[in-house]
């Protein structure tokens, strides 16, 4: 993780063949303090990553301060790598190159869904997930609500962290910016 200017900071991933996170990842982790129990829990994330091809990255919250990649996608199949997590997740190996709702409880998968819009290259996108006590999620690109509410999406008694999580699929190193993690849950 490199700081840069005006408080953001850079996730670079690595630039092997092997497409993990142990080998070609990169994340930024909070503390595993969050959850959504008593009413709300949100999470606003500004990213910006340099190019859209070659690329798995995750935004929202997970389970565990390992180094993991929450979700990844090939086709149309979704595999989850937490057993709680909840947020955005981008796959250039889905069959659409498109931002993901994606969910888990328990390690029992929500329905993910299409949010049918990708990010731009090297261009500033918020990105906002917002859980509930009963453990449905609502999705925001850029302050407006996106997809569906989705239900089953988190164990809200679960401490959960923040996390930015990004691995390059290919043999070119790619970066993805922070500029901020805005965090609100409800005491």
């Amino acid at each position: 993780i490199t700081p840069l200017k005006n408080g953001a900071v850079r996730l670079t991933t690595g630039n092997d063949g092997t497409t993990t996170m142990a080998v070609n990842g990169s994340q930024l982790n909070g503390v595993l303090n969050c959850d959504a129990s008593a009413g709300r829990l949100f999470g606003e994330f500004r990213i910006k990553v340099s190019a859209i091809t070659n690329i798995v990255f995750f935004v929202g919250f997970t389970d565990s301060k390992a180094l993991e990649m929450p979700f990844t996608q090939s086709g149309t199949t979704l595999t989850s790598n937490a057993s709680d997590a909840v947020g955005f997740m981008f796959d250039t190996n889905s069959t659409t190159d498109d931002l993901f709702a994606v969910g888990v409880a328990a390690n029992t998968d929500a329905t993910h869904e299409d949010l049918g819009s990708a990010p731009v290259a090297d261009t500033w996108i918020r990105l906002g997930v917002e859980v509930f006590a009963d453990g449905t999620a609502k999705f925001y690109i850029n302050g407006a609500k996106t997809g569906n509410t989705m239900t089953s999406a988190i164990t809200v008694a679960t401490d959960l962290a923040a996390t930015v999580a990004v691995f390059s699929e290919t043999t070119t190193s790619h970066t993805l910016d922070v500029d901020y993690v805005r965090l609100e849950q409800s005491r």
